[in-house]
């Protein structure tokens, strides 16, 4: 368990790391603190059974932090996003617990890619896949859960929502959405269609 509640700049965990780590069974109190848990560990590595209560953002993966698979998260009370990413890597997220008061829950950034001092953009960087899930919102002011104006490649599948919220709205598409005070989304699929020639090949950077 770590704590750095109370510290507005503060970040519970700073992780970036590769193969052969794994950030399992931890809980962070975030509350009135900057991010949970900053970085997942990459490659063929990642994380199982985390959880951050408050925070600004709950868990933040960008660039380097190449944090490939979740399992197991619970993301309680952030009061910006629980889920930022613009990492390098999709990110899996598979068994999920969101609950915030406000949307939005996940945001998926679109920014450049910067390896290497390089500013090119790249179709992999900032997507996610969601399954076997719950998001729950406390208010019923009507908004859009996911972020994804960006329009990176986004999958879900069985994630159940609560609160009359609209599900997804990727790039220029109108928002998905369930009804109800309760809905699943059982399948939802969105393509980056950017061409190939805007995703160079590391070489070229």
């Amino acid at each position: 368990d770590f704590d750095c509640s109370r510290h507005p700049g503060a970040v519970g965990i700073y992780f970036a790391s590769a193969q052969k780590s794994v950030i399992f069974n931890v809980k962070v109190n975030a509350v009135n603190a900057h991010t949970g848990i900053w970085g997942i560990p990459g490659r063929n590595s990642g994380a199982m059974n985390i959880e951050v209560q408050g925070g600004k953002i709950g868990l933040y993966t960008t660039n380097f932090l190449a944090g490939t698979t979740i399992v197991g998260v619970k993301l309680f009370d952030q009061t910006e996003s629980a889920f930022v990413t613009d990492d390098f890597v999709p990110a899996c997220v598979v068994g999920f617990h969101i609950r915030k008061k406000t949307a939005p829950v996940i945001t998926l950034t679109g920014k450049p890619y910067d390896l290497w001092g390089g500013t090119e953009m790249m179709t992999a960087k900032g997507t996610m896949a969601l399954i076997d899930g719950m998001i729950e919102l406390e208010n019923k002011n009507k908004a859009v859960l996911i972020d994804n104006n960006a329009g990176k490649s986004f999958y879900a599948r069985n994630v159940y929502v609560k609160g009359y919220h609209e599900f997804i709205k990727s790039g220029t598409q109108a928002a998905v959405s369930g009804t109800g005070a309760w809905y699943c989304i059982q399948e939802y699929c969105y393509n980056d269609q950017r061409l190939d020639k805007d995703d160079p090949p590391y070489e070229e950077q």
